[in-house]
This record gives C-alpha cells, sequence and structure tokens, in this order.
C-alpha cells in the first residue's frame, strides 16, 4: 500500500536516508523536523510504501518551477526500497541498483499533445 507519510514512519525514513541513499547524518529526528517544516507547505509530498505493516520503502518530492517550463514539474529528491523489494534504473548513472534511486532528480509528465499532465 502507499499512502502519506505519518510521524511513526520517520526513524524507518531516517534508515532510508542513511542506508540507502549514504545520508549518514539523517535520525528519526532530523526527518521529523523536515517533515514538519514541508508539511507546511503544500509543494512537498511525501509517501511511503507499506507491506504487512511495515515501511518497506520511500518517496519525497516537490513542486517546482523554472525559467523554462513555467507551468512546473515535479522534482523527486529522495526514493529508496527495500534491496530485497526492488531494483531500480538509474538514469544519472545509466544503470540498474538495487533499492535505491539517485538523490535528485527531475520528473516532468507531458501528454501525447505536448501539454503537461497533472501529477
Amino acid at each position: 500500500m502507499i499512502r502519506e507519510i505519518r510521524p511513526e514512519d520517520c526513524a524507518a525514513v531516517a534508515g532510508f536516508w542513511r542506508d540507502c541513499l549514504d545520508v549518514p547524518a539523517a535520525t528519526d529526528e532530523s526527518v521529523r523536523g523536515t517533515l514538519d517544516r514541508m508539511r507546511s507547505d503544500d509543494r512537498y509530498f511525501t509517501y511511503v510504501a507499506e507491506e504487512d505493516g511495515r515501511v518497506v520503502g520511500f518517496i519525497t518530492c516537490v513542486e517546482v518551477l523554472s525559467f523554462d517550463d513555467p507551468d512546473g514539474y515535479v522534482k523527486i529528491n529522495g526514493l529508496a526500497v527495500e534491496p530485497d523489494d526492488a531494483i531500480v534504473f538509474d538514469p544519472i548513472r545509466g544503470e540498474q541498483r538495487l533499492g535505491a534511486y539517485e538523490r535528485i532528480c527531475e520528473l516532468r509528465v507531458f501528454r501525447p499533445t505536448g501539454g503537461k499532465r497533472a501529477f
């Protein structure tokens, strides 16, 4: 099941930041503090994947604008899943990796007509 992150998920998400995304300073408290700040800004979204009552992955993203794309797009700030649960393709490195995605990437979704699709 995919759902919005809850405060009780912060320890698991901190573990993903440390173990999969190589951010050794990530702690339950730092994730909780950042989550509190993100919740006050409706441009941020964080979801967890839950299986049998435990968190097995997460994604956090933000809606951003740029001069070359004034309609905006979604930027993934972090995405990781347990290594046993998925292999992901890392387009930045051009390789498959077990369980983790490059920390920062952009996701732009287009309609066949050239317009943007709501995400």
